[in-house]
Order: structure tokens, then sequence, then C-alpha cells
């Protein structure tokens, strides 16, 4: 009867037992060995390799080096002797004091500066940027595209062209309400004055030029629209042109009418409704204010002129820009 054939692990079960008997978890320990010693009862003294030298203290000689750093730094600084010496004190101290003392020089160095804002002078506007805010109101009462003669509108194209053109204006005064406030009160003023000016040439305008009496002169007496231009923009950079001579017209139409302390009031007012009659359209605005500059023309004086139309001096014509990017007022074109 023949064997019963073997299988491979049948075959290798010896190994695999022999594998298991031999592996070193089931392996003992080999006990140590008598001539062989531990190494915790190895005596430090004697082996050369076990033995540290000390660390070597450089703590205090870099101390030494940065005082010696720092005070040189102080000398080329110029500091006094007795400042030097708390720069020594002062990086020999602990931190925590150093960082107390940093805190209380802090305090000190408020305190001086709060002396020295209050000590200083209360702003105030200066001359010549009070001649220039003038200017700049003459200009803005003379543009063609200016929007109303009263109100803050005008107020704030002074201003713009103050902080554009500045002069000699100090330096962030726009941002202290209370200094910034003097020059708005100043701007104001200027104004003010411009539109007192121009009310009484308009009046002027229409006055025999050899009385003083209430009445006004025969129409052929009184001065024609390129005559009282003439007048507005005496002393100044502007020049008399189509637009500047039909808003004057305008003026002088409501003032035969309104020529009371509302004056400019009714001017503005008729601005805005020429501009609200004409709903953006330039050019029926162009032709209310050609009716009302022809109609002025043969009202008052003789027409012996020739107006410009294109004549506008640089500096004017910046002013009409910035009017025109801030409002988009249109309502002069002619």
């Amino acid at each position: 009867m023949s064997s019963r054939a073997t299988t491979p692990e049948d075959r290798l079960s010896d190994v695999f037992g022999a594998m298991d008997e031999n592996s070193p978890e089931n392996s003992p320990a080999a006990p140590p060995r008598p001539d062989k010693r531990s190494h915790s009862s190895v005596d430090p003294a004697s082996d050369d390799e076990d033995v540290q030298a000390p660390p070597v203290q450089v703590s205090s000689i870099l101390a030494q080096n940065v005082v010696l750093a720092a005070k040189g730094h102080g000398e080329r600084k110029r500091l006094k002797p007795d400042q030097l010496a708390a720069v020594e004190t002062f990086l020999n101290n602990p931190s925590a004091l150093r960082e107390a003392k940093i805190m209380i020089s802090i305090m000190a160095l408020e305190n001086q500066i709060d002396k020295i804002v209050t000590a200083t002078a209360p702003y105030q506007v200066s001359a010549d940027t009070e001649k220039n805010i003038k200017n700049f109101a003459v200009a803005v009462l003379l543009s063609s595209k200016c929007r109303t003669y009263k109100g803050q509108n005008a107020i704030k194209l002074v201003l713009d062209l103050v902080k554009l053109y500045r002069g000699d204006l100090a330096p962030g005064v726009e941002f202290n309400p209370a200094d910034w406030g003097k020059v708005m009160v100043c701007a104001g003023d200027a104004l003010t004055q411009v539109r007192s000016k121009f009310k009484k040439l308009i009046i002027y305008s229409l006055k025999p030029h050899d009385t003083k009496g209430p009445n006004n002169a025969a129409p052929a007496d009184q001065l024609n629209i390129f005559q009282l231009s003439e007048a507005f923009v005496d002393g100044t950079r502007c020049s008399v042109n189509v637009p500047l001579c039909a808003r004057i017209a305008l003026m002088r139409k409501v003032y035969l009418q309104e020529p009371g302390s509302k004056f400019w009031d009714f001017v503005d007012k008729d601005l805005a409704k020429i501009r609200k009659r004409a709903d953006g359209d330039n050019k029926k605005i162009a032709r209310a204010f050609r009716h009302i500059l022809e109609a002025d023309q043969a009202k008052h004086g003789s027409k012996d002129y020739e107006l410009d139309n294109e004549t506008v001096d640089l500096f004017q014509q910046q002013v009409d820009d910035l009017i025109d990017a801030g409002a988009a007022d249109a309502s002069s074109i002619v």
C-alpha cells in the first residue's frame, strides 16, 4: 500500500517548528558574562570619552560687548556723558526694569509734547492766503459756469481752489476742523464782499454819472453791457467775453425788479428756473442767455462794441473746468 503524498506544508512543518523554537521572542535572554562589566559599573573618571569639560561662560562677555557697542553708538550720536552712563545702567538692569523705564520715558515725552501743543499760538489765516482767497472768490463769481452765487456751493468752490493752489496754506490745516473753519469763514467773507461790489457796479451802471439822485439815467446814458463787464473784471485776471456778459445781463435784469436785500437769492432762483426749463438741453440754455444778453444790449447804453466769444484767461478756464467737474453745470453756455 502506497504512502500518502505529503503537502508542502507537511514537508516544512519541522522547519517551521524549528523556526518557532529559535525565534527571539521565545529565546531566553543570555546570562551576563562574569568577565564583562556593565556600563553602570564603569568609573567615569577612568574613561576619557565619558568626561565632559565644563561649559564656557560667555554671557558676561556678550553683555560687556553690548554695553561697549551701545556706548560707542551713543558717542557717535553725541550723547552727553550722563546720558551714556544712563544707557550703561539701563543695559545692566533686569529686563522687567528696562521695560518699566521705557514706559516711563514714553509718558514723560507725551507730557512734553502736550506742553508744546498747548503753548502753540492759535492758527490764523495768513495775509497771503487771505489774498488768494479773495482772488478765488472773484474768479468763482465771474465764472460763467457758476451754479449759485450764494450758499455753500460757492464757498466749496473757493475752498477747492484754496486746496488746489495752497500757496502758504499750512500743511494739513484742512484736516483740523477748528483751523479749517477759519479758512471757511474767510472764504465766506470774501464772497460777500465780491457780491456787494458787483451789486454796487450794477447800481452805478444805471445811475446818471454826474448826479447821485435816486432815479436811473436815461437808457442811452447808462453803461452798456461791455462797459459794465469791464468794471466787473477790473483788477482781476478775468476777461470780458460773451458768456460773462450774458451772466451780468441777467444780474442787471433781476436788479431792476428785485433791488432789495434778496437780490442775489432771486438771481440764483432765476438760474435754477432756466436749468429746470431746459431739462439738460444745452441749446435751450444757450438760447435763454442769448435772449437775455440781446435784451440788455437793446435797453442799456449804445451798442458800439464787439464782444469776444472765445477769450478766456487760462486761470479762469481752470476755474470753469473745476466747476464743470464738480457740478456739470452748462447753464451759462452761450
